[in-house]
């Protein structure tokens, strides 16, 4: 039997990914990563959804999808209030305090950013000790269920438990970009809705759109400290992301340093069947409250442009006509997958 912690822990759960022979792991919270993993492994999971710790990106990552759900041939079941940690391998046994996440293990380029330690098990030498691991799982196995459409109903789209997250808990100084604190903080960003777009308004619609404004409001726009966030033909999914939000966050292209943040949103109807919304700008109290207090738009604009551009261009719109809109939780779920890969 060894105690390890740290790295030592990370490295030899990690091992038994790698190894031949069955696989089987008792673990409640798990991130994209370590589910991709084990779906590469055919490993046999019982997870917990209950407390918010597994994803539907997790879910996703295990190959499940919702309109195909209970899934005979899937390995995963769910064990509601399961708050075990325990992978079982055909030589050891390493039962502790690690999530399946990044977080938890890290990876052959990054470290784990957590604190975890365990113990593990060699067959072999203590046969014992690995056959009490064994009969435990076995227990949360026997008790689990398939995943269902309503367990995927309940799965959060993003975990807000750093433990069950494969982005690992930033040291130091806040980075620079918003799209790197929203993977590492989904929690944080709540109601924030994003616009990538290079489909510039000129000044007749924008004439059109404060007309509009005056005509609804009773007064001009820059009274009340509004300016035009964006016009378009009227859409209901579109109208969701924007009026529900409470700050919206534009990467716009066609400007030198294209980024704006405004919160106070206001929809405005036009007679020709488009809407315009109108907000206050704010980017020192949206970064303060998205705790970026010392970020310039500059250095946001530098580090986001390159990742703001392939989400642009993944809706497959024409160059100077993409017009992208995703609420906080959607922008995580994409930019989740294209991390994995997928």
């Amino acid at each position: 039997m060894k105690i390890l912690e740290g790295r030592e822990l990370a490295a030899e759960i990690l091992a038994l990914f790698d190894q031949p022979g069955k696989l089987r792991c008792a673990v409640a919270f798990w991130g994209p990563d370590l589910a991709k993993l084990a779906r590469g492994r055919e490993a046999e999971v019982v997870l917990d959804i209950s407390m918010g710790g597994t994803s539907r990106n997790a879910l996703k990552a295990f190959g499940l999808r919702r309109k195909k759900l209970p899934d005979p041939s899937s390995k995963v079941t769910v064990l509601d209030g399961m708050h075990a940690k325990i992978f079982l391998g055909e030589k050891l046994a390493i039962i502790g305090s690690a999530n399946a996440s990044r977080n938890a293990l890290g990876n052959k380029e990054n470290p784990p950013a957590l604190s975890e330690a365990g113990v593990v098990v060699d067959r072999e030498l203590d046969p014992v000790a690995y056959g009490r691991v064994e009969e435990i799982y076995k227990g949360y196995l026997e008790r689990s269920l398939p995943v269902t459409t309503r367990d995927w109903e309940r799965a959060v789209r993003a975990s807000g438990n750093p433990a069950a997250r494969d982005y690992a808990v930033p040291s130091g100084p806040a980075p620079a970009s918003i799209l790197r604190a929203l993977l590492d903080r989904p929690e944080d960003f709540g109601r924030v809705s994003f616009i990538f777009a290079d489909d510039e308004v000129d000044a007749e619609e924008r004439a059109e759109a404060n007309a509009a404004y005056v005509k609804e409001v009773g007064q001009e726009p820059k009274n009340a400290r509004r300016s035009l966030v964006c016009m378009l033909d009227d859409d209901p999914d579109t109208d969701a992301k924007l009026r529900g939000a409470f700050h919206v966050i534009n990467y716009w292209f066609t400007r030198p340093v294209g980024i704006y943040a405004y919160h106070d949103i206001v929809r405005i109807e036009h007679a020709d069947a488009t809407v315009s919304y109108f907000g206050r700008r704010g980017w020192p109290k949206i970064r303060e409250e998205l705790g970026m207090p010392r970020v310039t738009k500059d250095e946001a604009w530098r580090q986001d442009l390159a990742v703001a551009e392939d989400i642009a261009a993944s809706e497959g719109q024409e160059p100077t006509d993409r017009f992208v809109v995703l609420t906080s939780d959607e922008l995580f779920e994409h930019m989740e997958r294209s991390h994995e890969g997928d």
